[in-house]
């Protein structure tokens, strides 16, 4: 088991950031593409109790790899950053991906919510920094880290202090979003427009 400690904040600019991790001397890693599924009890017993099962398909296709994890999330730890105790399980081969939901099928899950991003992922000192856009959200950024203070130091060094922190995932703010928009669908991708009142 380990511990998810990060920090989360809308970002207007990707690319101004990404200047700055460069000029700051950090390491570009990936770019990839995922799909995340949520899989829940039919009486929802895991969102109940504060705890996510996702399975996650990242795809690079400059690469031209794909990664498949199994993750569990419990509840979140109280604090000023999102902290959960997480378990993750990678599946190889990755092309055995419809095994996996299958047999969290047959464990009782079902596929509740799926949406897909685009992920941007940098090395800065000790700690992970991701770039994400989410259809209807729009930019973020993830700061994570081994501890609280190292995440608001990077966080302080970014310029970012005076943006709020975002503790919902993207999942319960996509569900807000598609409930608030009178928007029916289960399945969030990247080419689903950003308003709503487009086409």
């Amino acid at each position: 088991m380990s511990l998810e400690i990060e920090a989360k904040m809308q970002l207007a600019d990707p690319d101004a950031l990404e200047q700055q991790l460069r000029a700051l001397g950090a390491q570009r890693c990936s770019e990839v593409i995922e799909t995340n599924t949520f899989f829940d009890t039919p009486d929802h017993a895991l969102r109940s109790h504060d705890r996510g099962l996702r399975l996650r398909v990242a795809i690079d296709p400059q690469a031209d790899t794909r990664k498949v994890v199994i993750t569990h999330k419990g509840p979140r730890a109280p604090g000023l950053l999102k902290t959960r105790a997480e378990h993750e399980l990678t599946i190889f081969p990755p092309e055995t991906a419809e095994n996996a939901s299958a047999l969290l099928q047959a464990l009782g899950m079902s596929p509740q919510f799926t949406f897909e991003k685009r992920r941007r992922s940098w090395r800065y000192e000790n700690c992970l920094i991701e770039i994400d856009t989410v259809a209807y959200l729009g930019h973020f950024v993830e700061i994570e880290g081994p501890d609280e203070s190292t995440i608001m130091r990077i966080r302080d060094q970014l310029g970012m202090h005076d943006v709020a922190l975002e503790t919902s995932s993207y999942a319960a703010l996509l569900q807000r979003y598609l409930t608030q928009h009178d928007i029916n669908t289960n399945h969030v991708r990247l080419s689903d427009s950003h308003n709503p009142c487009e086409g």
